[in-house]
C-alpha cells in the first residue's frame, strides 16, 4: 500500500510542478512559488518513500531490514509535512466544509509521521 501511495505521490508532484495539475485549496491559500515548493517536496518525498520501501529485506531471523533508512525517513517526513500542508489548505478555503475532506490528510500526516518516528526510535534503541 506505502508503494502504491508513493507512486501516486509522485505523479502529483511531478504534475504541479509540470502545471498539468493543480489543486484549487492550494491555488487559493499558497503564492505561485511555494506551490512549485510543495510539488517539489511531494516528488522528492514520494521518491524518497519509495526507494526506502524498495530497500527493505528479510534477514534470517525473519525480521524485516531497511537498508536506505536515511531516505526512508526523509521521505516519510516529507510526505507528512506536505499533507500537513495540503489538509490545512483545504480548511482554509472550505471552512467547517472542509474538515471532513481534511481529516484523510491529517491522518495521513499523523501516520507517516509516527512511521517515522518509529523506525527512528528503533534505531536509537539497544537491540536484544
Amino acid at each position: 500500500m506505502d508503494a502504491v501511495f508513493a507512486v501516486l505521490g509522485s505523479l502529483s508532484g511531478a504534475g504541479t510542478l509540470a502545471r498539468l495539475v493543480t489543486s484549487q485549496s492550494l491555488t487559493d491559500v499558497l503564492p505561485p512559488w511555494a506551490l512549485y515548493v510543495w510539488g517539489a517536496l511531494l516528488l522528492i518525498g514520494s521518491i524518497a518513500w519509495l526507494s526506502g520501501i524498495l530497500s527493505t529485506a528479510h534477514n534470517g531471523a525473519g525480521e524485516v531490514v531497511i537498508r536506505r533508512v536515511p531516505i526512508l525517513v526523509l521521505g516519510l517526513s516529507l510526505i507528512s509535512t506536505v499533507t500537513l500542508v495540503y489538509g490545512i489548505a483545504v480548511i482554509s478555503r472550505g471552512g467547517w466544509a472542509g474538515v471532513i475532506a481534511a481529516i484523510a490528510y491529517f491522518s495521513v500526516s499523523f501516520g507517516t509521521y509516527i512511521r517515522r518516528w518509529v523506525i527512528i526510535n528503533r534505531l536509537e534503541s539497544p537491540h536484544d
